[in-house]
């Protein structure tokens, strides 16, 4: 069964006695009644036992950024924030916006590459410059040496945290790199010199909030020192979080309080009688729907069931094993009966804390 957002406003007017849609005033309350039960699963209390709130299996993601060399096509020279040079300009590569010039045993962060025009105005598409964020303090003359290095790369845009070690590609390497702050790695680079070499320390930056440009384009996400001499590839894994940009599987740019429907994509189907015991108290708390004690004690019954699972089985792929049967192949109900909830109750065949079994 796949959890939907439908299905549960189904369940709560139901469970209220309506049957179809009603009022649109009712209709907002069973859909933050929804909302609010669909959060208390993504974002739960501590339970009783534990130290910390559980952060589901299925928001871990793991990725790879690949370093770049550092590239010195022929020479440059730079006034103010404009990095000149013949061939430079004309080789530039594309990902040389997400560079930094290092010159003279300085490094300057690169704001843009763009096409130098022709006498009318126009991009030849052949010939491009760089700017740099900040203008050099002294002009530095055409025909120096320089390297365009790279320090700094993306993380994806609903990293929440970097979740284990860090580690080369395999046959690369002597073992994790070791995981510092990025203030650390920015001291390293500034007082170690030019350092060109095999990657020994990453830092990843939080997550950057807001949409303008400003935010998402020029800030360093991942810090890497000291500059890798070639490509690498650095395996890590990283949690996917529930409040921000681009957190959903749908790539929705709203946050979980604002687009419940994308989050809840994400949660497999053997949760499902977790939600909908949520959606349980919350129909208790906001309509006095049953009994609202009953329902908070199955409510935790059920999450602490399902953080035991998600504990065991550290995946999104259900298995099958004893004391859970992942594909329904030998359940009491039938390999074709998925979900608990056929008659949109949240009334198991086990409990009905909230005396719905008259709906069944």
């Amino acid at each position: 069964m796949t959890i939907a957002k439908a299905d549960m406003e189904k369940f709560c007017r139901r469970g209220l006695g309506y049957f179809s849609t009603t009022s649109s005033d009712v209709e907002n309350m069973i859909d933050a009644c929804v909302d609010s039960a669909i959060q208390a699963f993504f974002m739960p209390s501590v339970l009783p036992g534990e130290k910390a709130s559980h952060i589901w299996s299925f928001l871990y993601r793991a990725d790879c950024i690949f370093t770049v060399a550092p590239y010195s096509t022929s020479t440059i020279g730079i006034t103010g924030t404009a990095v000149t040079g013949v061939e430079a300009e004309i080789n530039w590569p594309t990902y040389a916006a997400n560079g930094c010039i290092l010159v003279n045993d300085e490094m300057h962060q690169v704001a843009s590459r763009t096409p130098t025009l022709d006498g009318e105005g126009n991009d030849t598409g052949l010939s491009y410059r760089l700017v740099l964020k900040k203008a050099v303090a002294t002009t530095i003359p055409t025909g120096t040496s320089y390297q365009l290095v790279f320090i700094h790369y993306d993380i994806p845009p609903n990293f929440a945290g970097v979740y284990g070690p860090v580690t080369f590609a395999p046959g690369v390497g002597k073992g994790p790199v070791q995981q510092t702050s990025s203030a650390n790695i920015e001291t390293l680079h500034q007082n170690s010199g030019v350092t060109n070499g095999l990657p020994e320390f990453i830092g990843f930056d939080g997550q950057i909030k807001g949409d303008s440009a400003d935010n998402l384009n020029t800030q360093p996400r991942i810090k890497i020192w000291p500059i890798p001499d070639k490509q690498y590839q650095l395996n890590f894994k990283y949690i996917q979080h529930s409040l921000g940009n681009d957190a959903a599987s749908d790539g929705s740019s709203d946050p979980l309080e604002a687009n419940t429907s994308s989050y809840l994509s994400l949660v497999p189907d053997y949760h499902a009688d977790t939600i909908y015991a949520a959606l349980s108290v919350r129909m208790a708390e906001m309509f006095a729907v049953g009994e609202i004690n009953g329902a908070r004690q199955y409510f935790v019954q059920r999450m602490q069931d399902s953080v035991y699972f998600d504990r065991t089985l550290q995946s999104s792929t259900v298995g099958d094993f004893i004391g859970y049967n992942g594909d329904s192949s030998d359940s009491r109900y039938g390999r074709q009966t998925s979900s608990l909830y056929k008659s949109d109750v949240t009334a198991t065949k086990y409990s009905d804390p909230l005396g719905l079994g008259r709906l069944l």
